[in-house]
């Protein structure tokens, strides 16, 4: 099952085309897949289909500022991304007994910062 998440957390803004985040719901195990700056949820998307296709839930978050044109990310900064990943993280572990997380590139360092700062919910990387 898919389903429609918001674009962003503080303001309506317009996204690129398949730019927005995704949720694929399949089993109790479930990945946070964190792309890099200047990216969007789109680069995860396929690997998502594919987790959920084996049974995992695929969260595809998109963090602050991204999605939309490049100067947007100037109002942004590094924790309004943390915290948009902490957000993808919590609404997995609603769902999911078995939490990994990955990432491309600035989504990797994220990632890391999840595991460092909740060893609770984040089992793999």
């Amino acid at each position: 099952m898919i389903r429609n998440i918001s674009a962003s957390e503080k303001e309506n803004v317009e996204l690129m085309p398949g730019a927005g985040p995704f949720l694929f719901e399949a089993g109790d195990v479930g990945c946070l897949l964190i792309h890099g700056i200047s990216g969007s949820a789109q680069v995860f998307r396929a690997m998502g289909e594919r987790l959920a296709a084996a049974g995992i839930t695929a969260h595809g978050v998109l963090l602050a500022g991204h999605g939309t044109k490049i100067s947007d990310l100037h109002n942004y900064t590094y924790d309004d991304w943390l915290s948009s990943a902490e957000k993808g993280l919590s609404r997995l572990a609603k769902r999911c007994r078995l939490i990994f997380v990955a990432g491309l590139s600035m989504g990797g360092v994220i990632s890391l910062r999840l595991a460092a700062l909740h060893p609770d919910q984040v089992q793999g990387l």
